[in-house]
C-alpha cells in the first residue's frame, strides 16, 4: 500500500475537525437519568440496572494519572455507508493518543468475524491508507447477525481471549439492536468488554432524539443529487424525455425527500404519504398522468420524477396482494406444479376481489415476477421489483387510454450502489471521526450498551456536542416472525415535519414548471450544505419572484436555479490566454490527401476544395478585426462545456464590436430562423454550467436539399458573416456539406466547426482534445470507483457497467486507466481479434473462475456501448435489423438471413425487444437502448452454470449499470472550461480571417494554457471513404474515430490490465473538483498521447533559447555562419519530414 500521488492520497491528508471537548486531554463524565419502556427493561435487565446517559465537561488535567493501553475491537455491520473508515480511524487515533501501546482489532466481514474469531490488528500503515476513504473494504462488511446462543458465547470467548476493553459495532438499526443484545449478554456473563454502537445507514432511518442523522446519508444524497442535477440539465437540453429515477432507501423515503429538496424535481413520491393517505397504485399513476398531461398542454414533454426504492411496500393494496400470494403459493398451492398461464389463473381465483383486480391492473411481467421470483423462504422478493419501470408501463397504458396527444419518451435510472462508497463529504469525515473518538472515550470510561452520539450537527464541528445514550432508550418491541423482539424503531419521513411540509407547499409549482437546481459534484475545498435532515432547515433557497430580462434562451435559468456551487462557478473569470487574440494571422501548414480521397472530394466538394484544403497555424501578426454578424448552433448530442464555447465566442464578438446570434433548438432553430441575440445579460447564469439548455438542440442533421435551402434562407436573412457549429463527427460532416453549398451559392457565410462530444470520436493528427470528454470521463470514473469500492466491501457482487460512447471505446479506455477494474472490454480490440460473443463471455467467465479460486467472488467489468456492433455476427444482424425495423415482428424475422435469425432467436426476450425499438434520426439502432451489460451478465451466468460440471462451485451475483445520461451534462471540469472558451474564441477568430470549412484546434493542451498553440484544421482533411454510412455507400465522411490499438493509451492498458484480473488495484479518482491539487488535471488518454509533445516543445524552446544566448555576443563570423547553415539544414529536414508524413 505504498502511497501514490492520486486523489486518494490527497484526501488522506485531510485532518477531520473535532468538537472542542473531544480535543481536550481529560474530560469529566456527567451521567444523566433516562427512561426506558418496561417491556424493554424486562429484556435487558442488566443494562437497565444502572441506566445512564453520559455527556462530557472539561476538567483539569491530572498529570499523575497513569493510563493503561486500551485494546478495542471494531466491526462493520450491514450495508456500506461513506465514513465508516473514519470511525475506525478516530478510534485508532484516540487510543494511541491515550497510550502508544494501545491496540485496535478489526473483525473481518461483519459480525460473523466476531463469533468465528476472524480478525486482524489494524496498524498505522493500514489506518493511514483508509483515512477519509469511502467504503468498508478496510475490514469488509457482512449482513450476518449474532443470534444463537452458540454465536453469543463464541463472541464472548473471542473478545475475552483478545482481552478487549471494548467492541465498537458500526451499523444501522438492526446492527445496533444486535450490539445491545451483545452488551446485555456480556454483562450477564461477567465479560468486561464494553459494547458501543455507532449510527450508520445511508437511508437516514436511524434517527431519533439522540441521533440527529446517521453517517453516510449526507454523502449518498449529495452523490445522487449530483447525478439527478445532471439528468435535469440533460432533459432541458432536448426537452423530449421523462426521467424516472429510483433512489435507494427501502424502509423510508428520507433520501428521496432530501434529494428532492436539493434538486427540485417535478415530482417526488413519498412512501409515508402514500401509506398515511391510503393512496392506491392506480391513484398514483393517475396523479402522475395528470401532471404529464398538464405539462404537455404547456408545451412541455419532459420531466424528472423521483421514486423511493421502497414505494411498493408503502402501498396498502400491494402489500395485501403480496401477502395473499405468499400464503397461496406457500400453503394452498405448495408443492403443485403449473404452467405460468395456469398458475396465474389459479392464483387469481384464490385472491380477494380487490387483489385480483390489482393483479389484472399490473403489467404482465410484474405479475409474473410476483408469482415466480421468490426468496428461499418462498416470499415475493419485493426489493427486486423495479418500481420506476412499473410506473412507466402503467403510465403508458393510462396515457393511451386518455388519448394523450404528446410524446411520452422515458428513460429509467436506479441510483443506489453509486453512493454507498463514495469519498465521504467533509461533514461525514468530521462526523465519523468524532463518533470514533467519542466511542474510545466511552470505552475508556467503562460505559457499555451506549450509542456514540454527536449532536448540534447543524453548527460548526468545533461546537458539536459528544455524548453517549443507552441503546435501550431507542427501542420498541415488535412482532417479527411471530416473536416479540426488541428493535430500534426506524424513523420514517414525518409528514408534519418541516421538510415534507416545504415540499407539500411547493409541489404544484415544481410539477408544472421547471425549478430544477443542479447541485454539481461534492467539493472538498469549497463550502457545502449540511444535511437538511438534521433539523429540517437550510433548504429554503432563493424562491423570490424573478423574471428573465432580455431575449429568452431555450430554457430560462434564473438565480434560483443555481446551487451554491453553480452560482460560484458562474462568477469565474474568462480564461483566454494572452497569446490568443484577434490580431493573430494565418500561417499555412501543408496538408496532403490520398488520391482516392482527393478524387472523391473533387466529385462532391469541388468548391470547398478550392478554398479550404490546407491547415493553418495562428501567429501574432497584429491584424485588424471588423464588426461581423455570427451565428452559433449546438447540433451534436449533449456534452459538458458547450456554454464555455458560447462564452469564448461571445468574447471574440465583443472585442470586434460584432453581433452573436444563438439559434434556439439547434438545427430546428436554423431551419425556422428562431434565434436570440447572445450577450452577457442572458448568458450569465449559464456560464460554467453543464448542459445545452441555453440554446438547446434537436436532430443532428442538416444535409438534404430542403434543409440546405432553409439554412440559406436563414443566413441570408440575417446577413451572417459566419456560422459556428458545435458537435461530433456527423455534425462535422454536415459542416463540409453546408460550407460547400454556401460557396456554391456565393453566400458570404463562413462555416466553422467546434468538436464537442463525450465520445471523443473525432480524429486528426492536429486535434488533441475534444470539449466534453474530460468532464464525462471523470464523472463516470467517480461512479465506477465508488462501485468498485462497494464490490470490495461487500465481497459478493459482480458489477457489469456499460458506458456511453456509441461506436468507439474511448470512454471505457479512459475510465479503465483511471479506475483499474478487473475486466475491460475494448470493442476495437475485440474486433481486431475476431472474437464472437461467446468468446467474450468465455473470457469474462475465465476471470470470474480465476478469482473464485483465490476466494474472491466479486469484481467489476467495463462494457463499451458499441460492443455488439464490433462483433462480426452481431454487426450483420444489426445491419439487417436497421434495414427492416419498420416491419412487424413476424415480417421482420422472415426477412432476416438464416444465420442472423438464429442469432436473434438465441437472445433473451429483453435483448430481442431492445434490438427492435425506435431508431436514431438517421435510421440506425440506438445503441444506448441495448442493455449489453445485462446481456453479458445473463450469458456469463449461463456459462458459469455449465462450468459447474468442470469443478466451479462459486456463486455469481451480477448487478448491472449504465452510465450515460449522468455525465453528458455534468458541470464541466476546469480543463473543459478552458478548452471550450479557447475553441469558442478561436472560432470567431477564424471567421474574422475569412476561413470556411474548418475545425478549431489547439496543440500542447496537456501543458499550461499559456503555451497552447492554435490551429485551423480543414474539415476536408478529416474525410475518409466509408463503405456504408447514413450518407450513402463509399461516400467521403468524417468517420467516428476509434481507439487506435497501436497508440500509447491502449498499449499501457494492455500492459497492466491482466494484473487487474486477480489483484484488486482499484482507484477511485473521486468527484470533479474545482479547487485544489487535482482540479486542473487532464485525462490520462491526453497525457499518455501528448505529454511527450509538450515536453519536447519545452526542450526545443530551451535549446533555441540557449543557442540564442550563446551567440548573442559571439564575435567570430565563421561560428555564426556555421550556426546559420546548421539551422537551415535542420529547417529543411523538418520540412521534408512534415510533407512526407502528411
Amino acid at each position: 500500500m505504498a502511497e501514490k500521488v492520486n486523489f486518494h492520497s490527497l484526501r488522506c491528508q485531510y485532518q477531520p475537525q473535532l468538537p472542542q471537548l473531544l480535543r481536550l486531554e481529560d474530560l469529566k463524565t456527567v451521567p444523566h437519568e433516562v427512561q426506558v419502556k418496561p417491556a424493554i427493561a424486562e429484556i435487558f435487565p442488566h443494562l437497565c440496572k444502572n441506566l445512564r446517559a453520559v455527556t462530557f465537561e472539561p476538567t483539569q488535567v491530572n498529570e499523575n494519572t497513569i493510563r493503561a493501553p486500551l485494546r478495542i475491537g471494531c466491526v462493520l455491520s450491514g450495508g456500506q455507508a461513506a465514513g465508516g473508515h473514519n470511525v475506525i480511524v478516530g478510534l485508532y487515533d484516540q487510543i494511541k493518543r491515550r497510550h502508544p501501546n494501545s491496540q485496535l482489532f478489526g473483525f473481518l466481514k461483519g459480525p460473523e468475524g466476531i463469533y468465528k474469531g476472524k480478525y486482524e490488528e489494524l496498524k498505522e500503515e493500514k489506518i493511514q491508507y483508509f483515512r477519509n476513504r469511502g467504503g468498508f473494504d478496510m475490514i469488509q462488511s457482512g449482513r450476518h447477525k449474532i443470534e444463537t446462543e452458540e454465536q453469543f458465547n463464541k463472541s464472548l470467548q473471542y473478545c475475552e481471549s483478545l482481552k478487549l476493553d471494548g467492541l465498537v459495532v458500526i451499523g444501522g438499526d438492526d446492527s445496533n439492536t444486535n450490539a445491545c443484545l451483545l452488551a446485555e449478554y456480556f454483562l450477564k456473563h461477567g465479560c468486561a468488554t464494553s459494547v458501543i454502537g455507532c449510527p450508520k445507514t445511508i437511508d437516514g432511518d436511524l434517527k431519533n432524539e439522540f441521533v440527529e442523522v446517521s453517517f453516510g446519508f449526507d454523502t449518498a444524497c449529495k452523490t445522487y443529487s449530483e447525478l439527478i442535477g445532471n439528468i435535469m440539465l440533460d432533459t432541458v437540453s432536448s426537452k423530449k424525455y421523462y426521467h424516472f429515477i429510483r433512489l435507494m432507501g427501502r424502509s423510508a423515503s428520507h433520501i428521496a425527500l432530501e434529494c428532492a429538496l436539493l434538486t427540485r424535481p417535478n415530482l417526488v413520491l413519498i412512501g409515508e404519504e402514500v401509506e398515511e393517505k391510503k393512496i392506491s397504485l392506480k391513484e398514483i399513476v393517475q396523479n402522475m398522468a395528470d401532471i404529464i398531461s398538464e405539462r404537455q398542454k404547456n408545451g412541455m414533454n419532459h420531466g424528472v420524477f423521483l421514486v423511493p426504492e421502497g414505494l411498493i411496500e408503502f402501498i396498502g393494496e400491494v402489500k395485501s396482494l403480496i401477502n395473499e400470494i405468499n400464503v397461496i403459493l406457500g400453503k394452498t398451492l405448495h408443492g403443485q406444479q403449473f404452467e405460468l398461464d395456469e398458475l396465474y389463473v389459479k392464483v387469481k381465483e384464490l385472491l380477494t376481489p380487490v387483489s385480483a383486480e390489482l393483479l389484472d391492473f399490473l403489467p404482465r411481467d410484474i405479475s409474473e415476477q410476483l408469482l415466480l421470483d421468490r426468496d428461499p423462504h418462498g416470499n415475493v422478493q419485493v426489493a427486486k421489483i423495479e418500481t420506476e419501470k412499473l410506473l412507466i408501463q402503467l403510465l403508458e397504458v393510462e396515457l393511451k387510454r386518455r388519448a394523450y396527444p404528446g410524446k411520452f419518451l422515458t428513460i429509467n435510472h436506479y441510483y443506489g450502489y453509486e453512493g454507498r462508497c463514495a469519498f465521504p463529504t467533509n461533514f461525514d469525515c468530521d462526523y465519523c471521526y468524532s463518533l470514533g473518538v467519542n466511542s474510545a472515550i466511552l470505552i475508556e470510561n467503562k460505559y457499555t450498551g451506549l450509542m456514540s452520539c454527536v449532536r448540534n450537527l447543524d453548527k460548526k464541528p468545533i461546537d458539536w456536542q459528544a455524548s453517549g445514550y443507552p441503546l435501550v432508550t431507542m427501542m420498541d418491541v415488535e412482532t417479527r416472525k411471530g416473536k416479540q423482539v426488541p428493535v430500534i424503531k426506524k424513523a420514517l419521513v414525518e409528514l408534519n415535519g418541516k421538510l415534507f411540509k416545504y415540499y407539500e407547499q411547493h409541489r404544484k409549482l415544481w410539477a408544472f414548471e421547471d425549478h430544477y437546481i443542479p447541485t454539481g459534484p461534492i467539493q472538498f475545498e469549497l463550502p457545502m450544505l449540511n444535511p437538511f435532515l438534521i433539523n429540517g432547515e437550510g433548504f429554503d433557497f432563493l424562491d423570490a419572484g424573478e423574471e428573465f430580462q432580455g431575449d429568452k434562451p431555450y430554457e430560462v435559468v434564473l438565480r434560483r436555479n443555481l446551487s451554491g456551487l453553480g452560482a460560484a462557478r458562474a462568477q469565474e473569470p474568462l480564461q483566454i490566454p494572452p497569446n490568443l487574440n484577434l490580431g493573430l494571422g494565418l500561417k499555412q501548414i501543408h496538408h496532403d490527401y490520398s488520391d482516392q480521397v482527393t478524387k472523391s472530394i473533387e466529385n462532391h466538394y469541388q468548391d470547398l476544395l478550392k478554398t479550404s484544403s490546407e491547415a493553418f497555424q495562428l501567429l501574432d501578426q497584429h491584424l485588424p478585426s471588423k464588426p461581423l454578424k455570427i451565428g452559433i448552433t449546438l447540433n451534436g448530442r449533449q456534452s459538458p462545456g458547450a456554454n464555455s464555447i458560447i462564452r469564448g465566442l461571445l468574447e471574440a464578438v465583443k472585442q470586434s464590436n460584432s453581433v452573436l446570434y444563438g439559434f434556439i433548438g439547434g438545427t430546428q432553430g436554423l431551419f425556422q430562423n428562431n434565434y436570440i441575440k447572445v450577450d452577457d445579460s442572458n448568458l450569465k447564469y449559464y456560464i460554467n454550467q453543464g448542459g445545452y439548455h441555453f440554446l438547446g438542440r434537436t436532430a443532428d442533421k442538416m444535409r438534404s436539399e430542403k434543409e440546405l435551402q432553409l439554412l440559406q434562407k436563414t443566413v441570408s436573412g440575417l446577413d451572417l458573416d459566419g456560422l459556428v457549429v458545435v458537435g461530433a463527427s456527423h455534425t462535422l460532416t454536415d459542416c463540409v456539406i453546408v460550407a460547400n453549398y454556401f460557396l456554391k451559392q456565393n453566400l458570404k457565410t463562413r462555416v466553422i466547426a467546434v468538436p464537442c462530444t463525450v465520445d471523443n470520436n473525432i480524429g486528426h493528427p492536429l486535434l488533441e482534445g475534444i470539449v466534453g470528454f474530460d468532464s464525462a470521463a471523470k464523472t463516470y470514473s467517480q461512479l465506477i470507483g465508488n462501485i468498485m469500492i462497494d464490490a470490495a466491501s461487500a465481497v459478493k457482487y459482480w458489477y457489469f457497467i456499460r458506458l456511453m460512447g456509441r461506436d468507439p471505446s474511448h470512454l471505457v479506455l479512459e475510465c479503465a486507466l483511471q479506475t483499474h477494474p478487473n475486466v475491460v472490454l475494448i470493442s476495437e480490440d475485440i474486433k481486431e481479434r475476431g472474437l464472437t460473443l461467446q468468446d467474450v463471455v468465455n473470457e469474462i467467465a475465465d476471470v470470474i473462475v480465476l478469482r473464485w479460486k483465490q476466494g474472491k467472488e466479486f469484481g467489476t467489468v467495463l462494457v463499451p456501448e458499441g460492443l455488439l456492433a464490433h462483433i462480426g455476427q452481431f454487426k450483420q444482424l444489426i445491419n439487417e435489423l436497421d434495414k427492416y425495423f419498420k416491419l412487424p415482428q413476424g415480417e421482420l424475422e422472415k426477412n432476416l438471413t438464416p444465420w442472423s435469425l438464429a442469432l436473434f432467436k438465441s437472445l433473451p426476450d429483453f435483448a430481442q425487444k431492445q434490438l427492435t425499438i425506435e431508431r436514431e434520426v438517421h435510421g440506425s439502432i440506438q445503441l444506448s437502448q441495448i442493455e449489453t451489460e445485462r446481456l453479458l451478465a445473463h450469458l456469463v451466468s449461463q456459462e458459469l452454470k455449465n462450468r459447474k460440471q468442470q469443478g466451479y462451485k462459486g456463486s455469481f451475483a451480477p448487478i448491472c449499470h449504465f452510465f450515460g445520461y449522468q455525465g453528458r451534462c455534468a458541470f464541466p471540469t476546469l480543463f473543459d472550461v478552458k478548452l471550450g472558451e479557447v475553441y469558442g474564441y478561436l472560432s470567431g477568430l477564424l471567421i474574422q480571417r475569412g476561413l470556411t470549412g474548418y475545425s478549431v484546434s489547439a496543440r500542447g493542451i496537456a501543458g499550461p494554457i499559456e503555451k497552447w498553440h492554435f490551429i485551423a484544421i480543414p474539415l476536408l482533411g478529416m474525410l475518409s471513404l466509408k463503405q456504408k454510412s447514413q450518407y450513402g455507400e463509399n461516400e467521403p465522411v468524417i468517420s467516428s474515430y476509434e481507439v487506435d490499438l497501436k497508440k500509447n493509451p491502449f498499449k499501457v492498458l494492455q500492459k497492466v490490465s491482466k494484473e487487474w484480473y486477480q489483484n484488486d488495484l482499484y482507484e477511485n479518482p473521486g468527484p470533479i473538483q474545482f479547487k485544489g491539487a487535482f482540479s486542473n488535471s487532464s485525462t490520462l488518454t491526453l497525457q499518455l498521447s501528448y505529454k511527450n509533445y509538450v515536453e519536447q516543445i519545452e526542450e526545443i524552446d530551451k535549446l533555441t533559447k540557449t543557442i540564442h544566448e550563446l551567440l548573442n555576443f559571439e564575435t567570430r563570423e565563421e561560428l555564426l555562419d556555421l550556426a546559420i547553415q546548421q539551422l537551415k539544414v535542420l529547417q529543411q529536414a523538418i520540412h521534408v519530414v512534415q510533407v512526407s508524413k502528411l
